[in-house]
This record gives structure tokens, sequence and C-alpha cells, in this order.
């Protein structure tokens, strides 16, 4: 594997190493692009603060230790400085301004709530059986994807639903049409293959296969030695053989600057 733009470090709260640790790895695994994506800081009402987010006041350096390591290693791989962003159609419009002005590259949609996590809404990845909860994660989704913003969807089968198949599938399906629609690629994700999650979900990637997406691995890091982690690439390959996957080396980058 030689490309991965989805990497988390210490500037959140739930990921351990620092940037220039996963580029070091990076490089010893023969990596040709690292994009760094931290979850997108966001301003909500009455002083909540998410737990699981780059904060405000850390954006500045963020973007400046990214930078400062494209530029430290140009010779030996790119590096790019992205966000993973959920839409939230309460913040989305400011969340985007934030991440332009902040000089982000590329964001990634990774959609972890419906509504927002602020002040009412649903962690999709929370066991559920309500089909209402998983048409409206779809609906916002693609949403999200019709922005034309996101270089592609991560985790898309994070939505967590135990109700029926046939109905998962259908509003599954929904999702994947669109995507391919909009030629968006989508993820499949190896933090859910090495941390053994609910994802990825058989059942989505079987519609997946069969409408024909694009895919591309996304690593996940959430600690640099990810990046070197053999038996989830192994696990990876597999399911792509068993789905007839149409999967990407590498991904064009939307760059939300231009």
């Amino acid at each position: 594997m030689q490309f991965n733009i989805h990497t988390h470090s210490n500037f959140c709260d739930h990921a351990l190493g620092n940037p220039r640790e996963y580029v070091e790895v990076a490089i010893e695994n023969g990596y040709k692009t690292l994009g760094f994506s931290e979850h997108s800081p966001c301003i909500f009402p009455n002083g909540f603060r998410s737990h699981y987010r780059l904060m405000p006041e850390d954006k500045g350096m963020y973007i400046k230790t990214i930078l400062a390591l494209k530029d430290e290693y140009k010779n030996d791989i790119q590096i790019l400085v992205g966000l993973e962003m959920e839409y939230y159609p309460l913040y989305f419009a400011d969340m985007l301004k934030d991440a332009k002005d902040m000089g982000v590259e590329y964001l990634l949609l990774g959609q972890h709530y419906t509504g927002s996590e602020y002040p009412d809404g649903f962690y999709a990845a929370v066991r559920h059986t309500d089909k209402n909860i998983l048409s409206t994660y779809v609906n916002e989704t693609i949403e999200g994807l019709k922005t034309g913003v996101f270089t592609y969807l991560a985790h898309p089968d994070l939505c967590n639903f135990l109700g029926d198949d046939d109905f998962y599938k259908k509003e599954m399906k929904r999702l994947c049409l669109t995507a391919k629609e909009l030629n968006i690629p989508i993820e499949l994700n190896l933090l859910g293959i090495r941390q053994n999650r609910h994802y990825p979900n058989p059942n989505f990637w079987d519609v997946a296969g069969q409408v024909g997406n694009k895919v591309i691995l996304g690593i996940d890091a959430h600690a640099p030695e990810h990046l070197a982690n053999k038996e989830s690439f192994k696990i990876a390959e597999e399911l792509i053989r068993r789905y007839s996957l149409k999967t990407l080396e590498k991904t064009q980058i939307i760059n939300i600057q231009k």
C-alpha cells in the first residue's frame, strides 16, 4: 500500500503518536502519499466541547506542524493536510469556511451522527433497529456527498443497524448508487478490521460490489504502527476478492482551496 489519507495523531484526543512518527513509519513502509485528517474543529452552542475533535485552539499548530513536515520530507513522500468532517446541516457552512480559512487541502466525509452530536444527535455506531435513524443517516450522508467538497466517503458502513437486512440493503443501495453517480470513492476501513468492529459490514460490501462502487483502502491510523499492520491488509484483500470490489491504488484529491 502506497497511499493513505485517513490518518489521525495526537492532535485529537483519541490517537497516539506525533505526526513526525507517522511520516517516518510511512516512509519506512514504502508509502508515496500520506494525508493527515484530524476530526474537524467545530464551535458548538452553550460551550459544548466534542471529546474527539481537533480543538479550535490547536488548529493553527496542526496546520503549521503538517506543512513543516510536508516541506522537510518533500523528497521522500507527499504529505497532505486535511480533515475528516461530518455533514451536520446546522453547522456545515461554518465548518467548511473554517476549514478553508485554516488552509486545509482536502476533506473526508466521516459521518458519525445523525443531525449533530450536539444538542440531540444519535451516534450511528450504537446498535439499533430504528429504520428512521438508518434512513436519516443515509439521507444526510447523501446530502454531504452532493456538496462536492469531499475526496471520499470514510467508513460508509459505520451505521450499526441490526434490523431487517432487506431494508438495510435497500438504504445502502441508495447510498452506493449516489456515490457512484457522483464518482466519489467509498472507503474500506482498516480500523474496523484491526479492532474487530461491526464494520466492514458484509451486507454493505455485498451491495457495493453489486453496484460497482470505486473503493479505496483507508488505514484510519490512530497510532504510527497502524501504517505497518500487514494482517489488516490481508483481511482487506480477502474482502476485496469475496465481493469483487473495484479498488483504487489512489484517488484524486478534491482540493477545497481551488
